[in-house]
């Protein structure tokens, strides 16, 4: 977002959508949308110009339904002289000319209930916490008085935990109600001791005390805040020595029971004097009141004895697991609603140690999934937007569903897929992917499609080019059109307890700019991509062991060929990018505006393609499966919708097999010298003492005195089983025998023009070699 206002309805709608906010027309001079049903107001970044026409005001939806926004409107004099004093502060902040820095805005999540303070007095509203179920008109719309509204401060909404902002609002009604009625010259610092006794009194703390009196004087225009200040400090002195002091009494005295009343109500506190007792217990609430708030969950367990509690919030079912830092915070919050304070550490695991229980052994089995599942011959996708709107794929088609029978867990770092839109192109994704040749534009498109599979094996893009290719622009277009997170693209894992949290929270992993892959990274992402168990200690106390079998598919972004041992090379897909022209290069703010329009209508052509490979896989015939077989029947089957064929599909699969075939062979340095062998003589036999010999000798002298020259027999022989199948695909045969103790290797060649093949893609990759970063890729131009 700019620092830079929209100066138009519309143009305010175009900078909001991006963000995931919705925003909703509005009559100038109105106060509400004159939209039926305006709460479930959806709109398209195509339909802009339609829904703000010169002369549109707009607002935007609040909580649930607006992407966690929510408005603090300041409603009274008082509340706007200390809004800014007792708020968090925030970089989205607007009013009017006549009532300037009166909306503060944040961004909640989970967002907080609507609620208002008002007077008790005549009912005047002082300041609202608005929320879900409510919209807020923001400028450049007008406002029913005749004043254009204006941001004072436009940079981003900031993030706010529901329970701190919702005590704030209570501290700004507190202190802007007393401010309404502070006494005229000469019984304010009366009223300053009686407010400080009661907020002491009552275990409020100093510091929060002293802000509390500074605000209340402030707003009320006090012409000797200092002294109203030090009240605190003479209040907290006489407690201490035991003498008497002003309290909730004398308060109640000088402002009347209704507004005194309303001090401990809002602030959630219990006062010490007589006359407090309608006020909310500042108590924790025990583990028993905190259970009794979970009686509507449903709690259930997985296959792999993982609990979990389902529940429904604001008419969406929710996933959360048990334990989870989701589930404390929810528990939190709804205390928080209903006891007017949290439970304490000690409570909140008291309470999750008994739910696991209760999901383990009184719960039933289902299974829950992240982002994309399958039953039968339907794929559900989970678009993991504010509404929790599913999509529905079948033979048929697709389709937003509100009955999806599967649960789906969201963590914090999933973020929305668009709602998709008919009618696309795949042609539409082309301007965003900085693709080579048709080969990798093919290949992207295979990978891209694969990773809809709600189960592999699956197939890792690797992407690779030269510095300032778009490499990681790339990869977060990708992963933005399947798997959206935060952060979108990662570092190589530091461990394997680091693949595995990765795994086990996204469908889609993405690792950038990768100099090099470690034997353990490398074997782990070969079990990721086909399937396999990883499994630990759940403490090193434990006999106890964590099991996580999971599949997903990668993308690997890097400047060099990083992956070069060949189980991990028979499962990538080799994409090459080409270095952008200067004169071709675009900001990449805006690279991703017009992606964002264009995201919906993409993403619906390759459900359309989803759609197909369900409907022609089955009757999909391909004479000789290539190596990522059930990559190949999936892309063939859908290829009709990608704008490719069957025939392209396998060649693009070929292509990349060769390509890998080089890279394993390249990264070898005696396969030159095995090679030149073979060009001399269509066969050789001895045994590996003996070919070791022979390579020494007719290899290049930096190769054979380099450290990675094989330098014993059984060496050579390893690394001659490892690349048989790399040699063999390539027109080059070897068998291994044995005589007794003796051991016998056959190198044999079986066609001269494969033999020559194999150089030539030995010298190409030798080449392709380059140094340095992609962060001026990612960050400055595209």
């Amino acid at each position: 977002m700019t620092d830079t206002p929209p100066m138009t309805s519309a143009e305010a709608a175009r900078a909001y959508l991006p963000r995931g906010f919705q925003p909703i027309p509005i009559p100038h001079g109105a106060k509400k949308p004159n939209v039926k049903n305006w709460p479930k107001f959806r709109i398209e970044s195509s339909e802009v110009d339609a829904s703000f026409p010169t002369g549109c005001g707009i607002g935007l939806l609040l909580g649930e339904n607006g992407g966690g926004l929510v408005d603090v409107d300041l409603d009274s004099a008082e509340a706007v002289r200390i809004g800014s004093m007792l708020l968090p502060a925030t970089g989205w902040i607007h009013g009017r000319p006549t009532k300037p820095n009166s909306h503060h805005w944040y961004a909640t999540n989970p967002s907080p209930k609507t609620k208002a303070f008002k007077d008790p007095v005549d009912g005047a509203s002082l300041i609202e916490l608005r929320s879900t179920g409510g919209q807020t008109n923001i400028p450049p719309t007008i406002h029913p008085s005749g004043e254009q509204l204006a941001w004072t401060s436009y940079t981003a909404p900031s993030p706010a935990v529901s329970v701190e902002l919702e005590r704030a609002c209570a501290r700004v009604a507190v202190a802007a109600l007393l401010a309404k009625y502070w006494p005229s010259q000469g019984g304010r610092h009366d009223a300053a001791l009686a407010l400080a006794g009661s907020l002491l009194g009552a275990g409020v703390d100093r510091s929060d005390a002293e802000l509390l009196v500074r605000a209340t004087a402030t707003a009320a225009g006090d012409d000797d805040i200092a002294d109203r200040v030090r009240c605190v400090a003479d209040t907290q002195s006489k407690i201490a020595s035991g003498e008497p002091v002003l309290g909730f009494t004398r308060l109640t005295e000088i402002f009347g029971e209704k507004t005194a009343m309303a001090v401990p109500k809002w602030l959630g506190i219990r006062m010490t004097a007589s006359g407090a007792s309608g006020s909310k217990p500042s108590t924790r609430p025990k583990a028993d009141a905190v259970l009794g708030l979970t009686k509507n969950m449903e709690l259930f367990h997985d296959s792999s004895k993982q609990a979990y509690a389902s529940f429904l919030r604001d008419g969406h079912r929710e996933t959360v697991r048990i334990p989870s830092t989701m589930l404390s915070d929810l528990l939190r919050y709804e205390s928080y609603q209903a006891f007017s304070a949290t439970p304490s550490s000690h409570v909140l695991d008291e309470c999750t140690d008994l739910l696991k229980a209760k999901a383990l052994y009184d719960g039933t089995t289902a299974e829950v999934y992240y982002r994309i599942a399958q039953v039968d011959d339907t794929i559900y996708l989970d678009l993991g937007d504010d509404d929790r709107n599913i999509v529905e794929i079948d033979m048929s088609g697709w389709r937003l569903t509100p009955d999806c029978p599967l649960r789906f867990e969201r963590p914090s770092t999933m973020r929305g897929l668009p709602l998709p839109v008919s009618g696309g192109s795949i042609d539409q994704l082309r301007p965003f992917i900085n693709v080579a040749d048709e080969t990798a534009w093919r290949l992207l498109l295979i990978g891209l499609i694969g990773a809809f599979r709600p189960s592999g094996p699956y197939a890792i893009l690797s992407i690779q080019g030269p510095y300032g290719s778009a490499k990681s622009t790339a990869a977060e277009v990708v992963r933005s059109l399947v798997d959206p997170a935060a952060p979108p693209l990662r570092s190589a894992p530091g461990s394997e307890d680091d693949l595995m949290i990765a795994a086990s929270r996204s469908h889609l992993l993405v690792f950038d700019n990768l100099s090099a892959i470690p034997v353990w990274l490398s074997d782990a992402l070969c079990r990721i991509a086909t399937g396999g168990g990883f499994g630990k200690r759940q403490l090193y106390s434990d006999v106890e062991e964590i099991i996580l079998d999971v599949e997903r598919p990668t993308i690997i972004t890097s400047i060099e060929e990083v992956i070069t041992r060949g189980d991990l090379l028979d499962r990538s897909l080799i994409i090459e990018l080409q270095t952008i022209s200067p004169s071709a290069r675009r900001p990449l703010k805006r690279v991703r505006a017009d992606f964002e329009l264009a995201r919906p209508a993409i993403l619906g052509c390759l459900l359309d393609a989803v759609a197909m490979a369900l409907r022609v896989e089955p009757t999909v015939a391909i004479a000789e499966l290539p190596r990522l077989a059930d990559a190949a029947r999936w892309s063939s089957a859908a290829a009709p919708a990608l704008g490719l064929t069957q025939l392209t599909v396998l060649d693009a699969l070929s292509s990349s097999r060769r390509s890998s075939h080089g890279v394993a062979l390249g990264s070898w340095l005696a396969s030159r010298a095995v090679l030149d062998l073979l060009q001399r003589q269509d066969k050789w036999i001895g045994t590996p003492t003996e070919l070791l010999e022979k390579l020494t000798v007719i290899g290049d002298l930096n190769l054979v005195t380099s450290r990675r020259w094989p330098t014993t027999p059984s060496a050579l022989t390893n690394k001659l089983k490892n690349l048989s199948p790399d040699f063999e695909a390539l027109g080059v045969d070897i068998e291994f025998s044995r005589t007794g103790t003796a051991r016998h290797v056959e190198l044999r060649r079986n066609a001269q023009h494969v033999v020559m093949s194999v150089t030539d893609v030995i010298d190409d990759k030798a080449s392709d070699g380059n140094d340095g970063n992609d962060t001026l890729g990612l960050e400055e131009v595209w």
